[in-house]
């Protein structure tokens, strides 16, 4: 079943995750992620750009019928505040905050760094399809890395960088759609372990910028993503994604849990 057929769907109290988006034993996060903040927005009693969203992963989900529990915090006169939950057979396997805010006015600005500078999609190395290795969300996407090593590579750095795309068609990259598609690279330690290992992200946050792109989901997208420490079992990493004109449109941070 296709991205936004998923969505279309669900309600703001139920949804059903098909088979075909598996990311190890759970469900792909990115989808989880989509059906959550989908639930919160459809309840929200005055839309507002998004600000910032943050996930919690609690356990794996399987694919069948989910609950979802939408509530407003907060409504004040810039912000809106709320959660939602997903319970799947009565436990508890994911959450998600988001905060929405009016725009205005401020004499504070601050202009991004500019996107870095990758070869086309076209000249960039693809993942290859491993059974039993290659996620099988990933059939939904195109992934093509400009910069980086494969998982299980032995690189020296932990970094990912290059292009992403919906396979499927999909309409102008809305938030839901950008935190569908955002969580399909691998996460950036993958490329310096040398045989496969579980790894599981645990929270994830991201910042949605003021700027909105008419470019579509199936276009290519640039991203690049960086560990920023490592040691214990635990990573940290942030990650941006740029549309094709340059804009930077949204910050990623993720923890995540390494099993090898």
């Amino acid at each position: 079943m296709q991205f936004a057929q998923i969505l279309a769907e669900h309600s703001p109290e139920s949804g059903r995750i098909p088979e075909g988006w598996k990311q190890g034993r759970a469900t792909y996060g990115g989808l989880t992620a989509a059906m959550l903040y989908n639930s919160l927005e459809q309840i929200l009693p005055d839309p507002r750009p998004v600000v910032w969203v943050s996930i919690s992963l609690i356990g794996p989900s399987d694919p069948g019928e989910v609950t979802l529990v939408p509530r407003v915090l907060r409504q004040g006169k810039n912000v809106i505040q709320g959660e939602c939950h997903m319970y799947q057979q009565g436990e508890a396997v994911a959450a998600l905050q988001a905060s929405f805010g009016a725009r205005r006015a401020s004499e504070v600005r601050v202009t991004p760094a500019p996107a870095p500078q990758f070869p086309e999609p076209e000249q960039c190395r693809t993942f290859p399809d491993i059974e039993g290795v290659t996620p099988e969300f990933l059939q939904h996407f195109d992934v093509a890395l400009a910069r980086g090593g494969l998982p299980y590579s032995g690189a020296e750095r932990a970094e990912l960088a290059g292009w992403m795309r919906f396979r499927d068609p999909v309409g102008p990259l809305d938030p839901t759609a950008m935190l569908g598609m955002l969580d399909c690279w691998p996460p950036t330690v993958l490329p310096m372990m040398r045989t496969p290992a579980p790894v599981s992200t645990l929270t994830w946050t991201v910042q949605f910028l003021e700027g909105r792109s008419e470019q579509r989901g199936d276009d290519w997208w640039q991203y690049q993503a960086d560990t920023e420490a490592s040691d214990h079992g635990y990573a940290q990493t942030g990650a941006r994604v740029w549309d094709r004109a340059g804009q930077l449109m949204a910050l990623s941070q993720q923890t995540i849990a390494v099993f090898g």
